[in-house]
This record gives C-alpha cells, sequence and structure tokens, in this order.
C-alpha cells in the first residue's frame, strides 16, 4: 500500500552511502561462530523464527524475540525472503546497475519488480501476444531481469499501469507514472502474454546473441482494490474478475510452467470483501498474494483484518477455495516516520523495524512453512512511504543488517 505518485521520487544514493552498505553487507550477512547475529544485539536474544514462541504465540510488551541461531533458520521451513526496490521502474538506465548492487548487498535472492505497462506498450501493438511487435518498449525490463539474474536474484514481475490506449484514453493522474484508469481485459491479456514470452528462457531478441533469461512468476496488477491502482472502485472488482479471467489462460497458453500469481490486495477495510469475492468468482490462479502492513507488531494479538495475526484466516480461506494454494506476501513493511499515508500512530523507532522484521519470520504459520515468500516494501525510504531498509539518504538502518543476517540464513532459497 504505497503512494504511486512517490513511485521513483528518492534520490539517488551518495557513492559514500553506498561504500557504507557495501560495508555492511561484507561484515554481517554471514554470521560467524562466537558473533551475535545483527538481529539478536537489538533486542539481547529470544526465540528463532523456526522455534516456537513464547505460551500462547505472543510475546508481552518489550519481551525479548530475536534471531539467535541463524542455523536453525536454515533447517525450518521458512520462506523465500526478498525486498522490492520502487526505483527499478523509473531511474534512469545507466543508473539501474547500482540499483541491482543494492538489492545485492541487502542479501536478498529474491525481488519483486513493477512492470508499468503503460511505458511498455505506450502505443497500441498489431500483434499483441508477441513480444516482438515493434509497438514494444522492452529495454528497461530487459535490463531488469538479466541484471537481477545476472546477480543471482530470482525477480517475481508485477505488472500494472494501463497505457492511454487500452483504457478509452483515460490517461490517469498529472505527474503520476502510474495510470490506475481500468484497462480492456483483452488487452491485458495480450501483454501479458507478451511478458511471458518473453521470458521464457528461450526467447532471443532479433540480433541477441543469447535467449532472455527466464522469468516464473507473474503477478497480476497491484493492489486492485485500492483507487491509487484500479479506478473507478465501484467498477473494479468486477473489471479485475475480468482481467484474470483473460489473462491468467492466455499467459498459460505460452508458458504452463509459469506461476500467475491474483490478488495483491492492499490492506484496507475491503481487503476481505475482495478476498472472498475473487473465490466466489473462482478465478484462475496459481497462487494468491497479499500486503501487509498492520499498525501493531507481528505476533501480538489483533482484531485487523489484513495483519500477521490474521493469517489463519486467510490460509483457511485459500484452502477452502483451492486446496494447496499458495500464499505469497508480496509487500509487507513497517514504516519509521509518520506519513499522511499511515494511519496516526503507526510509526515505529528504526530499531523495533528490525525487530519486527525478525518477528514476522516467527509468525507460526510463516515459520511452519503456510507462506511461501514474504517480499519487504521498500529497500529504500521515499518521502511518502518510510519502510525501507535505508534512509532516503542511502544510509543503511538497523533493518538493513538485520534483513541481510536473515537472507544470509535462507542463502539460495528461490520462489517455489
Amino acid at each position: 500500500m504505497r503512494n504511486a505518485a512517490g513511485i521513483g521520487a528518492v534520490a539517488l544514493l551518495l557513492v559514500g552511502a553506498l561504500g557504507t552498505i557495501g560495508a555492511v553487507w561484507v561484515d554481517e550477512r554471514s554470521p560467524r561462530p562466537g558473533r551475535a547475529s545483527a538481529v539478536e544485539s537489538l533486542r539481547g536474544g529470544g526465540p528463532t523464527p523456526c522455534s516456537e514462541p513464547p505460551s500462547g504465540n505472543r510475546r508481552p510488551p518489550g519481551a525479548g524475540g530475536l534471531v539467535e541461531d541463524v542455523a536453525r533458520f536454515r533447517a525450518c521451513r521458512a520462506p523465500a525472503l526478498g525486498v522490492q526496490d520502487d526505483h527499478l521502474p523509473t531511474v534512469p538506465l545507466g543508473r539501474l546497475a547500482t540499483r541491482l548492487d543494492l538489492i545485492r548487498a541487502s542479501g536478498a535472492r529474491v525481488t519483486r519488480a513493477d512492470v508499468f505497462w503503460s511505458r511498455v506498450a505506450p502505443t497500441e501493438p498489431a500483434d499483441p501476444g508477441n513480444p516482438a511487435d515493434p509497438a514494444y518498449r522492452w529495454a528497461r525490463v530487459d535490463a531488469i531481469v538479466a541484471g537481477l539474474r545476472s546477480r543471482d536474484i530470482a525477480p517475481l514481475l508485477s505488472t500494472y499501469s494501463a497505457p492511454a490506449w487500452a483504457t478509452g484514453r483515460r490517461r490517469g493522474r498529472g505527474g503520476s507514472p502510474v495510470n490506475p484508469d481500468i484497462p480492456d481485459a483483452r488487452a491485458f491479456a495480450g501483454f501479458m502474454q507478451a511478458l511471458a514470452r518473453r521470458y521464457s528462457g528461450s526467447y532471443r531478441p532479433a540480433g541477441a546473441r543469447a535467449p532472455l533469461p527466464a522469468v516464473a512468476h507473474f503477478e497480476l496488477w497491484n493492489e486492485p482494490n485500492r483507487k491509487l491502482f484500479l479506478r473507478p472502485q465501484g467498477r473494479a472488482l468486477g473489471a479485475y474478475v475480468a482481467m484474470v479471467r483473460a489473462a491468467y489462460p492466455a499467459l498459460k497458453s505460452v508458458r504452463p510452467d509459469a506461476t500467475v500469481i491474483v490478488g495483491a490486495l492492499g490492506s484496507g477495510s475491503n481487503a476481505r470483501r475482495w478476498r472472498d469475492a475473487l473465490r466466489a468468482a473462482d478465478v484462475p490462479l496459481d497462487a494468491f498474494s497479499h500486503h501487509l502492513y498492520p499498525r501493531v507488531p507481528p505476533l501480538r494479538a489483533t482484531p485487523i483484518y489484513p495483519s500477521w495475526d490474521s493469517l489463519p484466516e486467510l490460509v483457511r480461506a485459500l484452502r477452502r477455495w483451492r486446496p494447496g494454494l499458495r500464499l505469497y506476501i508480496t509487500e509487507a513493511g513497517y514504516s519509521t516516520r509518520p506519513t499522511r499515508f499511515r494511519p496516526p500512530g503507526s510509526a515505529v523507532s528504526e530499531r523495533e523495524q528490525a525487530a519486527y522484521l525478525a518477528d514476522i519470520l516467527a509468525v507460526p504459520l510463516v515459520r511452519r512453512g503456510e507462506v511461501a515468500a514474504v517480499i519487504w516494501f521498500n529497500l529504500q525510504d521515499n518521502a511518502d512511504w518510510p519502510t525501507g531498509l535505508l534512509r532516503e539518504s542511502g544510509a543503511p538502518k538497523p533493518a538493513f543488517t538485520a534483513f541481510a543476517d536473515l537472507a544470509a540464513a535462507r542463502h539460495g532459497a528461490g520462489l517455489p
């Protein structure tokens, strides 16, 4: 649940900050015998993400709960742990490698990357399912996918932002890189088919010496239950159902091996209604995704939905929909300062943010492998969404080193 207008607005990192981050990564990402992990040092120990939390699965306020033994984390059924950088779709291409290096420095082996359909297809293609159609502009997505793969990072591509030609010539809000207007479902299906073909692992663009790398995970839209990303909301649910019903078979017809993720629901009062409506419509999918930005710590009981405490309800709903349906948390985070997009009193300290990052992996259903992946949003703070592992200046928060420790414990763990 982020501000679309703020995407890409953060200043680029200073060279000095990058050097600091690199030093943190080298020193902290692989815990050594006799040295406490960075996460441990924040609160002085407690249960690991894969050990049983205190009685009742809840911690009293102020109690410990950090990673004591990273080796135990390796052996548990913890999810793939990733991070997202909202600079990737907008940063100048000449500086893209710097952003990708920062993702690698975090230790992440998974990242969610936004694909702005409106930028890849600013004009309508004559053959929408063909990635070679001259209307398509793939340079940025090619560079992101190839750059991530060369750094041993698995991409999950989230596609949204409709081009004006697909929305009846509506262009969204002035100044925003994202157009939230509802697109034609068939046009969306054509684009998803072209995207899946291009990153099949066997597609070689004209003049290229080798095929482009493969992408295995495709998420259909971002937070369609919020007007920032799909509008008007009065028609958004029905429109999203139509988009999924069109895009899923188009994508699977050329990539039967791909994982198609549906939902990407943002936190909010309508999240439960959307979840149940998508289930009632029985839209086709391989996995379901949700975003979690609760006000309360991960291991504290709360009636709020969605939250980490409400995961059992969400998992039960998915099992009733389809046994074995996988859940991906494709955005999660805690804000370290007040913002107009978060409820009053929801900001936490930087040390609390790092501790809560570790606590997410101690949530019982997460610890037991009921969640396929958790992707932290964001790599770096922006003015409207200060949930980053890095401050706007580029300086690392405690959460950066905590993330690196946890990612090191899951070294090599990719997306299921």
